[in-house]
C-alpha cells in the first residue's frame, strides 16, 4: 500500500467515524510547532548533571502523585 493510499484510507476512516467537521477538528490538533526544540531544551535543561536531572524527575513524580491523591480525595 502506498503512502497516498494510506492517507486516503485514513481520511475516509476519520470522516466515517467523526464526520467532515470532526475530521477537520481532529486534524487541526496536529499543527506543526515553531522554534528550535534543541536550542530551547538546552536553555531549560542547562548544563545539569545526571544527579540534578534525576532529582528534578523525582520531584516532578512526587508532585504528580500528590495531585492524583488530592483529586481522588475530592471525587470520593
Amino acid at each position: 500500500m502506498t503512502d497516498e493510499q494510506i492517507l486516503e484510507l485514513g481520511f475516509k476512516a476519520l470522516v466515517d467515524k467523526l464526520g467532515p467537521v470532526g475530521m477537520v477538528r481532529f486534524i487541526h490538533q496536529f499543527r506543526a510547532g515553531t522554534g528550535d526544540y534543541t536550542e530551547e531544551r538546552q536553555q531549560w535543561v542547562g548544563m545539569s548533571d545526571v544527579e540534578t536531572l534525576a532529582k528534578q524527575i523525582q520531584e516532578a513524580e512526587n508532585d504528580s502523585e500528590c495531585v492524583v491523591k488530592t483529586l481522588k480525595t475530592l471525587i470520593q
